[in-house]
């Protein structure tokens, strides 16, 4: 079965394409950096399309093909273990439960895959690789609330999205009142709906923050070399 996710990267990254150096929008950068970020298994096929211009101002995009996620099977395996194609679903091959969607988003957040450690180890905010208050999670219904709470628990923003041809929106509408969600919206991406406004919107006030914690943590290291640079010494004082 064959799923796509675009991506959308900065417009500082499409800027720096142009380079000779090597930047995120090299594929096999990209999907390194795809399969770190979904914590996918090795046996799942990438393949990451040419960018192109988004519809989203000052952005590009990229479809990547093959993105991990509960799947199922449409095959059967012979006594030798070949796979015999069928017309139906004969089986689930990945399931992604509840509580696995928050072990998931805490092994992006630490960077379990990056710094090859465990889920379980201990490890603050402001050390993570990916902190929680730089994550948006969409979710459609009841079987997201704990990765709801896990996200927006520590500073990161959530929206729950409806189809409207379904008898959905009460169900969205109980997210949003017990404070598991920032937004309730229709799933409509296209510009000028309520999510895609929604989403670029924090994503451009998380990208605006990261420059702000940066120039901080910048001029917090000047303040400790001021202090401790060498000042000139007059050989004559203000008498003479």
């Amino acid at each position: 079965m064959i799923r796509k996710l675009s991506l959308i990267a900065l417009l500082g990254l499409a800027a720096s394409a142009q380079n000779a150096k090597k930047s995120a929008l090299d594929k096999a950068t990209l999907e390194a950096y795809v399969r770190h970020l979904f914590v996918m298994d090795s046996r799942v096929t990438v393949q990451v399309s040419d960018p192109k211009p988004s519809e989203a101002p000052g952005f590009v995009q990229e479809t990547v093909t093959e993105i991990y996620a509960a799947d199922f099977a449409d095959y059967e395996l012979d006594d030798k273990g070949n796979k015999i194609q069928k017309d139906e679903i004969q089986s689930i091959t990945i399931a992604v439960i509840p509580t696995d969607k928050t072990r998931i988003m805490n092994e992006i957040s630490k960077g379990c895959a990056h710094g090859n450690f465990d889920t379980n180890a201990t490890l603050v905010q402001e050390k993570r690789r990916i902190p929680f208050k730089r994550m948006i999670y969409v979710g459609d219904g009841v079987s997201d609330i704990h990765a709801f709470e896990t996200v927006r628990r520590d500073g990161g923003h959530a929206v729950a999205v409806y189809n409207p041809a379904e008898p959905q929106f009460d169900q969205a509408e109980m997210l949003r009142s017990n404070g598991w969600v920032d937004l309730i919206a229709t799933a409509d991406f296209r510009p000028g709906a309520s999510a895609h406004d929604w989403v670029l919107q924090k994503v451009r006030r998380i990208r605006d923050g990261i420059k702000k914690e940066e120039v901080a943590a910048r001029e917090a290291e000047l303040d400790q070399v001021r202090k401790v640079a060498p000042k000139y010494i007059h050989a004559w004082t203000k008498e003479d």
